[in-house]
């Protein structure tokens, strides 16, 4: 099968109103499609999104942001998306220049992102001590992160700087899931992403940690 070049799903993507983003050439904006009064679930880096899909999919009376910094793969997902669903591309890091979510994430996604395996680049996991800040300020009273990796490596890592971070509490754990059980997953948390297939099939395992936040921006200093 041929390959779909990539400039047409960077323009498609910008003129969906569900898609968000420096280059869109609608005027619609995350803040008029936000509503504040109804659970929020975030999932960065979040590739075609399949996590979203799904979740907005179980969840009509939630809305569901799905950020990437890379267009082409959320432009595969956005056609069709159900209308809680947005997509938006960005950094992380500069969430904030596109819309205000301080203490309004009640459920936050990390599904398999780079282990950045290096110490020398370590600083750019999603699971760093530094993300946990921002973490903090994004999340509601209570609210929920889970993360699914493939990488031992980052799994670990993950499991120890949440485990010595006093904000969070680890409430689920499992590691190799086609041992322990998927079906013991939320529903979301069961959907396979294409790569998450291959690595089954070639029986790597597949680890899944949720967290808690003890008290979300409430803890954060102004």
């Amino acid at each position: 099968m041929a390959r779909v070049a990539k400039k047409p799903q960077y323009e498609a993507f910008n003129r969906r109103r569900n898609c968000f983003g420096r280059f869109q050439v609608h005027s619609s904006s995350l803040s008029n499609w936000r509503r504040p009064a109804l659970p929020l679930m975030l999932e960065v880096g979040a590739g075609s999104a399949v996590v979203s899909l799904q979740f907005s999919l179980d969840n009509p009376d939630w809305q569901v942001l799905a950020v990437d910094r890379k267009s082409d793969r959320l432009n595969k997902a956005a056609g069709g998306a159900p209308r809680n669903l947005a997509f938006l591309q960005t950094d992380l890091d500069d969430l904030a220049e596109h819309i205000d979510l301080t203490g309004q994430v009640d459920l936050l996604w990390l599904a398999f992102p780079d282990p950045y395996p290096t110490k020398r680049r370590a600083k750019h996991r999603l699971t760093h001590p530094r993300r946990l800040d921002l973490y903090r300020r994004l999340l509601a009273p209570a609210g929920r992160l889970r993360l699914k990796t493939d990488d031992q490596g980052l799994f670990a890592y993950s499991c120890g700087v949440f485990s010595d971070d006093p904000d969070f509490e680890i409430v689920g754990l499992r590691e190799d899931l086609a041992v322990s059980g998927y079906e013991t997953l939320p529903a979301e948390a069961r959907a396979i992403t294409r790569y998450e297939a291959t690595w089954l099939e070639l029986g790597l395992p597949i680890n899944y940690l949720e967290v808690i936040s003890a008290g979300g921006f409430d803890n954060m200093e102004a």
